[in-house]
Order: structure tokens, then C-alpha cells, then sequence
């Protein structure tokens, strides 16, 4: 049996940005992060899902995107390298899926498809804000809300 909320929270394993001036992960482990899963080679802050030695704490605010960062996410590619034992939703060794690169090609293209023909609004935004993540529960990019999320779906007219 794989257990992933315990290999989705091992803070040994998983990439958790850099340490801010307070100590602290710049991305927990609590909190979703999609950069997470992506390989930024050349990039200047620390990139994929495994934990790397970390630099200097950051102290800069966000700033706007530049160049570089355009560059950077050109390049960048999605990643589970370093992750042996801690994420396999395919299984491994011997009884691996064979079909995982056609399963997550799929995935990707049908979800793009459906999103294109609906415009997705949130009915009250200031309200979702304030809407708590339940990302210890489901660590792996799943999600969970401690209470539904309103939203409105209208199909996109067809012109």
C-alpha cells in the first residue's frame, strides 16, 4: 500500500523554496505550489520538486515579471526527477504503467479542451479568498476547501 500523505509531507524529500528572513520555507509543504513540479534550468532560485541545498534566504519582494523570467519559464519542464520513493502515482519497478506518458498527455489535453469552452467566475471572490486550503489532507496537488467554493460555469458561445 503506498502511503501518500506521508510521502506528500516529508520535508526531507520535497523542494520547499528558499529560507526567508524568518526562517521559514518560502513554499511550505501546507500550501500548493505548481512550481513545484517544474525543472527551471539556468534558473536563478531553486527549481523541481526535490529538496536542494539551499542559498541565500530571500529578502526581495516579487517583482514584475522581466525577460529572464520569461526565458526561464520558456525552458522550464515538468518534474518528479529526485522523487524515487515519495511519488510514484504510477506505480514502479516491475508492474509500472506503461501507458504514464500517454496518461498524462491526455489528462492535459482534455482538461485544456473542456476549460476553453467555459468561462469559470468565481460568484464571490472576496469571499473565496478567504477560503482555507486543506492541502495537509491531500498533499499531492489534490484539493480540499473547508467549505465549497461558489463558482459560476456558462458555456462560451460558439462564434
Amino acid at each position: 500500500m503506498f502511503t501518500g500523505w506521508l510521502a506528500g509531507l516529508d520535508e526531507s524529500c520535497w523542494n520547499t523554496g528558499q529560507d526567508l528572513p524568518s526562517g521559514r520555507p518560502q513554499h511550505p509543504l501546507e500550501a500548493f505550489w505548481a512550481e513545484r513540479f517544474l525543472d527551471c534550468p539556468g534558473s536563478s532560485s531553486i527549481s523541481g520538486p526535490s529538496k536542494k541545498k539551499r542559498v541565500q534566504p530571500v529578502r526581495k519582494s516579487p517583482q514584475r515579471p522581466t525577460t529572464q523570467m520569461e526565458t526561464e519559464d520558456a525552458l522550464s519542464k515538468t518534474s518528479v526527477a529526485g522523487l524515487r520513493g515519495h511519488f510514484f502515482p504510477f506505480g514502479g519497478g516491475a508492474f509500472r504503467c506503461p501507458g504514464e506518458s500517454l496518461a498524462k498527455q491526455v489528462i492535459f489535453a482534455s482538461v485544456a479542451m473542456v476549460l476553453q469552452s467555459y468561462d469559470l467566475r468565481l460568484i464571490d471572490p472576496v469571499e473565496a479568498r478567504k477560503i482555507e486550503p486543506g492541502h495537509r489532507e491531500l498533499p499531492l496537488g489534490l484539493h480540499s476547501f473547508h467549505r465549497p467554493v461558489p463558482v459560476e460555469v456558462c458555456k462560451l458561445s460558439e462564434t
